[in-house]
């Protein structure tokens, strides 16, 4: 038989400055493409705290899950945490643009206080979330189970699906299908396009 893709791992950087133009990957292992029912294994995580860059490019820094066999499921992205030591907070990256969001899922679980970006990717997020920090979200698939409150939430071609009650200051929706399970209310939305 043949081998699904091993996970990402995992890498950690403290550094001063961090310099380079080179690329820092924790991506999932692809599976053995001889067979067909072996999955891509799930990006790793990655974190990394500098005091200062020099010529480096955070998108480049990635997670990605690994590919899959023909009838199989590629890998759920990992996690990115990049983190200025001087600054109060950092920011989590969900990243899987390369792959889309026919994976499987990457689970993310309360508390999240940084801001947080989701880019091409499967989510399913747990338990009660306070998003005090901004969040963004692009061609992404997302499952809540749990209350969310959030103070700014943009999000384009995509679909949350909200199991419990939602609480937004301000909500921006482009192309989106939000599929609403309890209570709901935005002080301000702007609509752009997609179904409530």
């Amino acid at each position: 038989g043949g081998t699904g893709g091993g996970a990402g791992g995992s890498i950690r950087l403290d550094v001063g400055t961090l310099s380079g133009a080179g690329r820092i990957a924790a991506n999932g292992g692809d599976a053995n493409s001889n067979y067909n029912s072996e999955s891509g294994g799930g990006g790793g995580r990655i974190a990394i705290y500098y005091g200062a860059t020099n010529g480096v490019d955070f998108g480049k820094v990635t997670a990605y899950g690994g590919t899959r066999g023909s009838s199989s499921t590629i890998g759920g992205a990992g996690t990115v945490y990049v983190k200025n030591t001087g600054e109060a907070l950092g920011q989590l990256i969900v990243d899987n643009a390369p792959r889309g969001t026919n994976t499987e899922p990457t689970e993310l679980w309360a508390p999240i206080d940084a801001p947080l970006t989701v880019k091409g990717a499967k989510v399913a997020l747990f338990g009660d979330v306070a998003f005090a920090q901004p969040v963004a979200m692009t061609n992404f698939v997302l499952t809540h189970t749990g209350a969310v409150t959030a103070a700014t939430l943009a999000l384009a071609n995509g679909t949350w699906t909200q199991n419990g009650a939602a609480t937004m200051e301000a909500l921006t929706l482009s192309a989106v299908t939000w599929n609403q399970q309890g209570t709901a209310g935005a002080e301000n939305l702007a609509w752009n396009g997609g179904t409530w």
